[in-house]
């Protein structure tokens, strides 16, 4: 998909009040600022394409409750990212990150979070799964 082509769907999205998009696997390399202009967006699919960073406008997505940014070549979070208040499902897996932004603490609605496959240090472990969400994180995952 072309960057003119992504930009038309943004638009025509934003236009419609999309609530879900689906962008997985279409050799995408860069997401445009104006992605932020989807506030409609209760799910975002950003899968096996070859992103390597996400704009900060994504933290204008306030209605957002799912996130797929797995399989990428990611190497950072941008710290917008906490702004998504509404986020029950992050997925950064399967790229290059070696931190994650510590905005993702105020993700409090966040019940699935994947950054496995990653190159993470020290910051991998500011985000455990308390015991009570474990069912919600196995769940996550079988509903794909």
């Amino acid at each position: 998909m072309t960057d003119v082509e992504l930009l038309k769907v943004i638009a025509q999205a934003a236009r419609e009040g999309a609530k879900k998009l689906y962008l997985s696997d279409k050799g995408i390399t860069k997401i445009p600022q104006e992605i932020g202009q989807l506030s409609h967006l209760v799910l975002l699919d950003l899968s096996r394409n070859k992103l390597t960073r996400i704009p900060e406008s994504i933290g204008r997505l306030s209605n957002l409750k799912k996130l797929d940014c797995s399989y990428n070549q990611l190497t950072e979070i941008p710290e917008s990212i906490g702004q998504i208040s509404e986020l029950k499902v992050l997925d950064f897996s399967g790229n290059q990150l070696t931190e994650i932004p510590e905005s993702v603490k105020q993700l409090h609605k966040l019940k699935c979070r994947d950054f496995s496959g990653n190159q993470l240090t020290e910051n991998y472990n500011l985000f455990p799964i308390e015991r009570t969400r474990i069912p919600d994180f196995i769940r996550c995952f079988m509903e794909r």
